[in-house]
């Protein structure tokens, strides 16, 4: 789930990059009710996948798909964005998005959009 101040907003998605498309129903049948996106590289590197993160419980799937596929860690975690209107700013990881990378591990990566 978003959070929206009156500056700024805040995304936590976890994904996957280079990510087989041949899995890409399996991770959806994993994971009901959470929208799955995809991103298309343009070569053989496979695709990119963000599942909207909010801390309603998907964390033990996650890992269940995760450990059934058996994918390395530098292929997925946690990617937390920050929208802005201000030119510097900062943001809290919020305590399920800590708790889900302390699970399953994998990578933390930023982005910061100002404007």
């Amino acid at each position: 789930m978003p959070i929206t101040d009156t500056y700024h907003t805040e995304n936590v998605s976890f994904r996957f990059v280079d990510f087989p498309a041949k899995l890409l129903p399996r991770l959806s049948d994993s994971l009901p009710g959470v929208e799955v996106k995809t991103k298309e590289h343009n070569d053989e590197r496979g695709l990119v996948v963000w599942l909207r993160s909010d801390g309603n419980g998907t964390c033990d799937a996650h890992c269940a798909f995760i450990r059934e596929q058996q994918i390395p860690s530098a292929k997925y975690g946690l990617w937390i964005s920050l929208i802005t209107s201000r030119d510097n700013d900062g943001i809290r990881v919020p305590q399920f998005a800590i708790e889900l990378l302390r699970k399953i591990g994998g990578q933390l990566d930023f982005s910061f959009i100002s404007g």
